[in-house]
């Protein structure tokens, strides 16, 4: 029996595309190993190397701090956080944005086979969603989704006060 080394790779749409995930797939690549995926795990990563290149596009960074509660710290004169390595700023984003696309060719230069094809690339079958920009609340947010049923079960009263008394 053949025997090689498989290696999983997992992603979705908050990770980061780290070294250590390149690293991972060069290591599959030296090994010569099997590198296991779901079909979500590729489109995020893919739609996520589409994101970064939007971002640097378009110059609009993720806020990367909380400012209302560095805001808070500073009135009431506490110390600031100390900051992080998951602030995202411009260099941040190039270096994702290079290591993405050094994955990219690494997989380029591999073989994939698909598991039940028609499923994977049916395109109502298999979709994720990724919405670009800041989050916003939507327009009238709760009440846009409650006045249907409010409206519903008006209906609903009305129908069953219509009703004669022997039917209730």
């Amino acid at each position: 029996p053949l025997q090689k080394p498989v290696w999983t790779f997992r992603f979705d749409r908050r990770a980061s595309v780290t070294i250590e995930l390149l690293d991972k797939v060069r290591a599959a690549v030296t090994e010569r190993a099997v590198l296991l995926s779901t079909p979500a795990a590729v489109k995020a990563f893919l739609l996520k190397l589409l994101e970064l290149l939007h971002l640097l596009d378009t110059g609009q960074y993720p806020k990367n701090l909380n400012s209302i509660g560095e805001k808070m710290r500073r009135v009431m004169r506490l110390k600031p956080r100390k900051v992080t390595d998951d602030r995202i700023d411009k260099a941040s984003l190039q270096q994702q944005a290079a290591r993405a696309v050094a994955l990219l060719q690494l997989w380029k230069s591999g073989v994939g086979i698909i598991d039940e094809v028609d499923v994977v690339l049916h395109p109502l079958k298999s979709e994720l969603n990724w919405p670009l920009g800041d989050k916003h609340a939507l327009d009238f947010a709760p009440t846009r989704w409650e006045l249907p049923w409010w409206m519903l079960h008006a209906l609903l009263l009305l129908q069953e006060e219509a009703k004669p008394e022997s039917q209730r």
